[in-house]
């Protein structure tokens, strides 16, 4: 497992702006020429922005939202730099109420309960928080669970995935399916493999007040009531695990692919000239042969299949007497 120390390594520090690239020579004497005028600031400063690679009018990436957001975006030299994000579950349960009442001396007890199905699991992300400031919640959660020390034996690690396999169903899977689409959606190209993973995990209540309600037991409700609203606060760690510098990157396949089908094609090419080569020998050696004679007991009905027909035999000339 790695300790604290080196997870503040893995993280490093927001990178400086690339440079700004300029202009060909023939576009930076035309505004040299006319850097007199103010127009000409203009035009420079719009080719700068258009020609930074982050900054590109024609990268969806990095076009801004519409309230002036951008998404994280790492250069060329940062490929194997880890990324953290921060996420957040709301879950309410479905509320119960009392469906059908039975009445014994006078008082009412309810005997089963209908669901309203009213409950709901949204999944967002948190994006007011920076690369340092995770990377130091997941220092920091390491950090305090060593210094506790109440269960020894169990790593960081160990214990966090014990608390994301005891779950609930619903929960669990929401998770998993964030997980799976950041696996999905950063493993598009065939020359790096990126994992994420869950690195912090804490299960909270969604706040109304500056403070928590008071949950106290009594002589009727020996537990504490339950939150209304979870909230669980989740940090994913995405980092580059294997690389691939050879021409082309890795290679495709699916459950219907065929790693052979070329040596296929030539062995099926392969017997199809084989094929075409003995057909041309057998109808060379059948016109020379002739047309076969008819069957016995049946007259000629005409040439036999695949032989063209004899010419008429010539016409003799008509003598008068």
């Amino acid at each position: 497992m790695a300790s604290a120390e080196d997870v503040k390594q893995a993280v490093a520090p927001e990178p400086p702006r690339p440079p700004i690239s300029r202009r060909s020579s023939s576009a930076s004497s035309y505004v040299e020429s006319v850097s007199s005028n103010e127009d000409a600031k203009t035009v420079t400063g719009v080719a700068r922005e258009s020609e930074s690679d982050n900054e590109s009018i024609s990268s969806t990436a990095s076009y801004p939202t519409g309230n002036g957001r951008r998404g994280l975006t790492l250069t060329n030299d940062e490929s194997s730099k880890t990324v953290y994000e921060a996420w957040e579950i709301i879950y309410s349960e479905d509320t119960l109420e009392w469906d059908t009442w039975n009445v014994f001396c006078g008082i009412k007890f309810g005997v089963t309960w209908k669901s309203l199905n009213d409950g709901r699991i949204d999944v967002g992300p948190l994006t007011q928080y920076g690369q340092g400031e995770l990377a130091d919640l997941h220092e920091d959660a390491v950090r305090n669970y060593e210094a506790k020390g109440r269960k020894k034996g169990k790593s960081y690690d160990q214990d966090m995935a014990n608390r994301v396999f005891g779950l609930d169903m619903d929960i669990h899977k929401r998770l998993h399916d964030l997980v799976d689409d950041r696996q999905i959606a950063t493993n598009k190209t065939a020359y790096h493999r990126r994992e994420w993973r869950v690195v912090v995990f804490e299960e909270g209540e969604f706040q109304l007040t500056d403070v928590l309600p008071e949950r106290k037991k009594s002589l009727f409700r020996w537990r504490r009531p339950k939150p209304h609203v979870y909230r669980w606060f989740i940090v994913l760690r995405g980092e580059e695990v294997k690389s691939n510098k050879e021409k082309g990157g890795w290679r495709l396949f699916n459950r219907h692919y065929n790693p052979w089908w070329r040596v296929d094609a030539q062995e099926s090419r392969e017997e199809r000239m084989l094929h075409r080569e003995h057909m041309k020998k057998v109808n060379r050696r059948n016109l020379r042969q002739g047309p076969p004679p008819p069957p016995m007991g049946r007259p000629p009905t005409g040439p036999p299949n695949g032989y063209p027909r004899p010419p008429p035999p010539p016409m003799r000339p008509i003598r008068r007497a």
